[in-house]
Order: structure tokens, then sequence, then C-alpha cells
């Protein structure tokens, strides 16, 4: 694969709990999510240990028998825990948890952030064929109300069928979608707006390309890349009858 697309391709998506979620613009928040408060304060304290990682389950783990606002937000953490915080991490826990969420609350934010989470373990640790599971994701998107999921779907998608089918066309039309979504981190959107023009340009679509070739020279004019995409745009220009 080209080395302009690749960083694009790979790129961990990770997404950050919403601060309305978490009670924290909110005004006289409640003794639940004072609580959840607290898990955080301990799994984000630094150095990082087990002990404060196991005192945060201990508090999280009555809240997430509820399907309220608090117990969405449990839940949604302690799979976080289990697949980013715990040693050895627990991919198939942190699936499991992801269900419980989904089938509860599947209109709630982090429900739906939970499909892009669930997905993304299951393609690189819980299954023995990414290509079925992409297969059946490709259904996926009609269920994701929220943007920003859906956003994280569409990305998750181009960069896992470029991975594991080399089906470019198929992963482009989803970072285009991502991209048509709005990428809000400047990274991640310059290296999609590149990738997106040379999958056109490979597929030989230097019309196609151009403008996202050009729409990545006017915003992000320090990055290292500016030289060699000066370069596609003029062998593109040199080609034209």
């Amino acid at each position: 694969m080209n080395a302009i697309v690749s960083a694009a391709v790979f790129l961990l998506l990770i997404t950050a709990l919403p601060r309305t979620v978490l009670g924290e613009s909110s005004h006289g928040a409640g003794s639940e999510q004072s609580e959840i408060s607290r898990a955080l304060r301990l799994l984000n304290q630094q150095p990082k240990t087990q002990s404060n990682i196991a005192e945060s389950k201990e508090i999280l783990t009555p809240l997430a028998k509820g399907d309220d606002e608090e117990g969405c937000v449990a839940k949604y953490l302690l799979a976080r825990i289990a697949d980013l915080h715990e040693e050895p991490s627990d991919p198939r826990l942190a699936i499991r948890l992801y269900d419980e969420l989904i089938g509860a609350r599947p209109e709630h934010q982090l429900a739906q952030k939970a499909v892009v989470k669930r997905l993304m373990l299951s393609l690189y640790q819980g299954t023995s064929d990414p290509r079925y599971l992409l297969e059946q994701a490709e259904k996926w998107s009609s269920r994701l109300t929220d943007a920003g999921a859906l956003r994280d779907y569409h990305l998750v998608m181009g960069r896992s069928l470029s991975f594991f089918e080399g089906d470019m066309s198929r992963a482009r039309s989803h970072f285009e979608a991502a991209a048509a979504i709005g990428l809000n981190d400047p990274i991640n959107r310059a290296n999609v707006l590149v990738t997106i023009a040379e999958l056109f340009r490979e597929a030989g679509q230097p019309e196609l390309a151009r403008p996202y070739y050009e729409k990545f020279l006017a915003d992000y004019s320090r990055d290292q890349r500016q030289r060699i995409v000066q370069e596609r745009l003029k062998e593109m220009a040199a080609k034209q009858p």
C-alpha cells in the first residue's frame, strides 16, 4: 500500500467519553454521578495502578445493573476497563458489556459508540472470520443515529476493508462518508483527505482526487506531505489532454 495512505488506513480510533454524559457540566449532580466521577478519577490517576482500577470497578459494578443514565455510563466504563485498563485485557468481557448496553438502550449515545467499539474488538480480537463480520457490519449504518458514532463507524469500516479485504473502492466510500459528516480532529481529517485523494488517483479518477488534494493543501500548509501532494497535482495536470 502507498506510504502516503497508510497513516490514515491504519489509524486507531479512540473516542472520548462526552462531558455531558458524565454530568460534569450539569448542576446538582446526584450521588450516582458523583460515584461515576470518583470512578473516573481513579482510572485517570497517575501512575495507573491495578488497585485503583479494581476500586473503580467496585464502584461501577452495582451502578451498571440499571438501564438508566448512570447504568449506561457504568456499563460503558466497565467495558473500557476490560479492554484498556486491566492487565491482561479481557476483550470478550468488553464485548459482552457492550452487547448489554446496546441491547438495553440502543438509542443512547454511549450505546451507539459501543456498536463501533464492539466492531473493532470483534474484528481484531474476537472473530475468526473478519470478512463475514464486515459483510454483516455493512448493514449497521442505519442503526446509528448519533453523528459521531456514525462517523467513527465509517472510519473503522474504511480501515478494516483496506486491511482485511484490500477492497479499496468500498473503503473509499466509507472514508468519503466520514468526511461528509465532519472530522473534528485535524490529524484525522488530514489523513482522511489524503487517503481519499490517493484512492481516487490509484483508481484512475484524477478529476475526483483533485478536490481532496486541493483541500488538504489549503488547510494543512505545515503538513510534511505538502510536497508529495503538490507533485501529485503536477503529475495529474501533465497527463491532461
